[in-house]
């Protein structure tokens, strides 16, 4: 595969909460995220919106990529950045507001999973 990962005109809503194990960790409770890059990823997102996730709308973990055009509102959390590498946004026509607990959390340390999240059925 060549490029770089990117979603684009998308709307992801409505993320339910759910659970995963990290085998060094424990169980963690009550996750759900809208879009995740993890594990040194680099991720675009543009004209994306974000709606409805119990914890974050977007969760860059120690990964890198661009954000523009993306709405991520009435999350627990809009944008979280947590490891060294990140993602520009400053100035990507971005609206990180409306969030419950914060819009943007920079330096955060939520725990991510070590493996994809599996598909929900469909209804």
């Amino acid at each position: 595969m060549t490029g770089v990962p990117t979603v684009s005109q998308s709307l992801i809503g409505l993320v339910p909460k759910g659970s995963f194990t990290v085998n060094t960790q424990g169980t963690f409770d009550n996750v759900g995220d809208g879009l995740l890059a993890t594990l040194g990823s680099t991720f675009d997102i543009t004209d994306t919106r974000v709606q409805g996730c119990i914890r974050a709308g977007v969760l860059f973990d120690d990964s890198t990529g661009t954000l523009s055009g993306v709405v991520s509102t009435e999350n627990r959390f809009g944008l979280v950045l947590q490891g060294e590498k990140r993602p520009s946004y400053d100035g990507g026509n971005n609206q990180l507001t409306g969030n419950t607990e914060r819009d943007i959390l920079t330096g955060g340390d939520l725990p991510v999973s070590d493996a994809p999240s599996p598909v929900p059925p469909s209804p």
